[in-house]
């Protein structure tokens, strides 16, 4: 028997997506935003006598095995075993689970090394008072404690003769426990590098514990303060994140994320409320990191340590943060604060967030910090420095907003910096003829952004003419209009006579639009047919003409910057407020639809 069909047929995709997003009913299917890309408009779609799913905006679908793998970053064979011991699903014997088997199973045994590690440091903790006081006095609750499974590795040749009994009885031998790291060979013996240290159990996304962080905490020890489990082929810090798998529910909710440096403050964040909140492993956030965190929430709120090394990596954080769709947000906190010590004060956290900068003002205010009292090489040194970070934002208005408050800072002139920004992307480039342009060229986007997304369009774009073909009542006036702008031949040309044979015999049978048309448009209505009945549904109409609509004007927006830039170049003042006041207006009316 498959496994994948075994699976499925005792198990609800409904039941299984509703923990990741909320669905209402809307019909013969259920609707909501999708868990995978943000949306103001929900354009998901669950099809529970079916058994799939479907999202008109990112066109993610498949069945609740395909759903599991992209919402948990996994293989479907992992994502079938995840739901198999989520949902206590008892499989026939005869079911396989394939060739990755001994991998899988390998992977297993680890966890539950890792499980049996961190349910014997959990009860050595009330068995030592000293580790145990620490904890309290860090203010973390007894309830919090036993949510994160908080333990102590005890020291000494006792402690480790009792870790490996504990390991036979789950029939696990030394030799395990040293492959795992918990446990080393040293020149006298056994030892663990998590002797008389807090431990701290770390999860992967789907809850499994993978590995450890250790702290010391006897004021004369002198050792590094945290020490992490080493990488393994199940286990890499610098993927993972602290708290992940038991916030990443409240992140999708509240589609925001608090990140924070270290377990301890992670944990008091949790305590104090702050439930969406997870922490790096002693690493630097990567783009990684950042493009995991995209996929559940929109705005990023980071909550370092105020002092110069949290500032530092503040700085580093802002150079990667462009690579995402998120929107990023620094909480200052006092001097010689971190969010556990703050908390602990019993201080609240709220205003600081109601008052939290996008990370590009706060890296002007600290990179250009006294910036008119420093030499010109600093001064220059400082400014490109910034031009490399505002050129890693792909959106080109984006691009133009904060040249514009870079310039108001530094005191120079947008035009200027835009050029210097141009001519050094033309440097690396090294593209054929880019040493003999005009250092102004560099200010003017190519056509082919624009004609690459009017390129990728065209996929929308059939779903939006597939639905019109199963029921033309979905297309008001003004929509017809918009499409007769937008649609790309020969869709557009075939679009036209449709709505030419609908007006003139309403009543007709699709047949007779058919026979007015050639046997090249023929074969690309039949194709179009073909591919999308499968999968549509007419009644998305209005969210995919919305998903359109949003493409379009990322066009126009291109299409408004190509023509401000050429008319800087031309130094035409009157032509560029008259764009400008063009470009507001369309604007407006592009709030007024919602659609901003």
């Amino acid at each position: 028997m498959n496994i994948f069909n075994s699976i499925k047929s005792r198990i609800s995709i409904l039941q299984v997506i509703n923990d990741y997003t909320t669905l209402k009913r809307a019909g013969t299917y259920w609707k909501g935003s999708c868990p995978f890309h943000h949306e103001r408009t929900a354009s998901f779609t669950v099809t529970p006598h079916k058994e799939i799913f479907y999202c008109f905006g990112c066109h993610a679908g498949g069945d609740v095995i395909a759903f599991i793998a992209r919402a948990e970053n996994c293989s479907q064979i992992e994502a079938a075993r995840h739901l198999a011991e989520t949902y206590q699903i008892d499989l026939p014997e005869e079911v396989t689970w394939g060739h990755t088997e001994q991998h899988a199973e390998e992977r297993r045994r680890y966890y539950e090394l890792c499980e049996l590690v961190a349910t014997w440091c959990e009860s050595n903790l009330a068995k030592h008072p000293a580790a145990q006081t620490y904890v309290q006095a860090r203010s973390i609750s007894e309830i919090i404690r036993k949510k994160f499974k908080v333990g102590y590795f005890p020291s000494g040749q006792t402690a480790l003769k009792s870790l490996l009994q504990a390991a036979k009885k789950e029939n696990f031998l030394a030799n395990d426990l040293i492959q795992a790291r918990i446990i080393l060979e040293g020149k006298s013996g056994l030892y663990s590098p998590f002797e008389d240290r807090i431990m701290f159990p770390i999860k992967e996304h789907m809850g499994n514990i993978c590995g450890f962080g250790g702290r010391v905490f006897q004021s004369d020890d002198t050792r590094a303060k945290y020490y992490n489990s080493h990488d393994h082929q199940f286990f890499n810090k610098g993927s993972l994140l602290f708290g992940f798998d038991q916030a990443k529910k409240q992140i999708q909710t509240q589609n925001s994320v608090f990140l924070v440096e270290g377990y301890i403050d992670c944990i008091a964040m949790v305590q104090a409320g702050f439930t969406n909140t997870i922490a790096t492993l002693g690493t630097a956030c990567s783009t990684e990191h950042l493009h995991t965190l995209s996929r559940y929430a929109q705005t990023l709120y980071v909550v370092y340590d105020g002092d110069s090394a949290g500032k530092k990596a503040l700085i580093r954080l802002s150079e990667l943060c462009w690579a995402t769709n998120m929107e990023l947000r620094i909480i200052a906190l006092p001097e010689k604060e971190d969010p556990a010590s703050f908390l602990e004060k019993k201080m609240d956290l709220t205003p600081l967030i109601a008052q939290a900068k996008d990370i590009f003002s706060w890296y002007l205010e600290h990179t250009f910090d006294d910036f008119s009292q420093k030499p010109v090489p600093e001064r220059l040194t400082a400014i490109k420095e910034l031009l490399a970070v505002i050129a890693k934002i792909p959106d080109p208005l984006k691009q133009d907003l904060l040249m514009q408050r870079a310039a108001a800072i530094t005191g120079v002139s947008p035009r200027a910096l835009q050029q210097a920004m141009s001519k050094e992307q033309a440097r690396e480039k090294q593209g054929p003829g880019s040493e003999n342009r005009d250092d102004s060229a560099g200010t003017t986007p190519s056509k082919t952004a624009s004609d690459k997304a009017s390129k990728n369009n065209f996929i929308l774009e059939k779903q939006i003419f597939y639905a019109i073909l199963n029921n033309n009542n979905l297309i008001s006036e003004e929509d017809e209009k918009f499409l007769m702008l937008t649609l790309p031949q020969p869709l557009g040309a075939i679009f036209d006579k449709f709505q030419r044979c609908k007006r003139a015999t309403p009543d007709e049978e699709f047949s007779t639009f058919f026979n007015t048309l050639d046997e090249r448009e023929q074969e690309i209505v039949s194709k179009i047919l073909v591919q999308l009945a499968a999968n549509q549904d007419p009644q998305m109409f209005s969210n995919l003409l919305e998903q359109l609509q949003k493409k379009q004007w990322k066009i126009m927006v291109n299409d408004v910057k190509i023509k401000l830039a050429q008319a800087q170049q031309r130094q035409d003042t009157e032509g560029v407020q008259k764009i400008i006041a063009e470009f507001q207006s369309l604007k407006q009316k592009m709030l007024e639809k919602g659609l901003l």
